[in-house]
């Protein structure tokens, strides 16, 4: 009865973090989400993060300053979404 209720539990945790997290993400641009899925959400642990920003440059053309510009303004629009400002 125990595992029912913490399975419970953990399910009502996840809905409300969902609820929570789906809609700021939704309300990002999709090159924000592009940048944040790349730089954040990539699946190989092995690439380094000079390698990620440098998919960055070369999906948009530009230069490394300006790719750790926009990751930096993706992850405060998404923090502002989620936390308010």
């Amino acid at each position: 009865m125990e595992r029912i209720d913490n399975r419970r539990r953990r399910d009502l945790q996840a809905r409300e973090y969902m609820n929570w997290f789906v809609p700021a993400w939704q309300a990002l641009t999709d090159d924000e989400r592009w940048i944040l899925e790349t730089c954040f959400l990539h699946e190989d642990s092995e690439v380094s993060s000079g390698e990620l920003t440098q998919r960055v440059c070369e999906h948009f053309l530009i230069e490394k300053s300006t790719a750790y510009r926009r990751r930096t303004a993706a992850l405060e629009h998404l923090a502002a979404l989620l936390y308010g400002k």
